[in-house]
């Protein structure tokens, strides 16, 4: 397990360094409103996250699996919604800047990522016909 959770924080800081990228050309040099440069990094960093985690860091590549990626996405999807209300309420409430809500939003998400990769998103399945 504590192989998993350093290659999950690998995996995790590569992807925040896409995230960021993406994010810095989109709102930055593209002029994109936060919410939407926000939404595009997330989406890709997403697609990068899961492949890298699937084969690297749970070893659970092979075939591809639809239950995998349903899961995955249920996952994403809930910490995709909050990642929008961290920065949001980052930038709304508090005043700070979009890319410290961003920080907020990746260091909020991170353990129930992990937790929910290992245990539901990558298990390994159980044969029950032997």
């Amino acid at each position: 397990m504590r192989r998993q959770v350093i290659s999950f924080l690998g995996v995790g800081g590569v992807t925040m360094m896409l995230y960021f990228a993406v994010m810095f050309l989109g709102i930055d040099r593209l002029k994109l409103p936060y919410p939407l440069g926000v939404s595009i990094a997330y989406c890709l960093s997403l697609s990068f996250h899961f492949l890298a985690n699937r084969q690297v860091t749970f070893g659970a590549g092979g075939a591809p699996s639809l239950t995998q990626v349903t899961r995955y996405v249920v996952v994403a999807a809930t910490n995709y919604l909050i990642t929008l209300a961290v920065v949001a309420a980052s930038v709304e409430l508090l005043h700070l800047g979009v890319y410290s809500g961003a920080v907020f939003a990746t260091l909020t998400t991170t353990g129930t990522g992990f937790v929910a990769s290992k245990y539901w998103v990558f298990r390994a399945e159980v044969d029950i016909h032997g």
